[in-house]
């Protein structure tokens, strides 16, 4: 529990499949006390960002 970090509301993203493609919907939420870099943790971890956000997206299938 020491690294974990909490939001303001709930992150998921909604995935609509289509026979064309994906599109995803994310959603967006504000870090809550102790924020990252308030327990000593950079901008990401490795190769991962720490961030509030999932991104809105869409995946073309070929």
């Amino acid at each position: 529990m020491k690294y974990s970090m909490s939001f303001d509301k709930t992150l998921f993203a909604t995935v609509t499949l289509t026979e064309k493609g994906a599109e995803i919907k994310g959603t967006q939420a504000k870090f809550l006390s102790p924020q990252p870099s308030e327990i000593g943790l950079g901008d990401s971890i490795g190769p991962f960002p720490l961030v509030s956000t999932i991104e809105d997206a869409y995946v073309e299938f070929k």
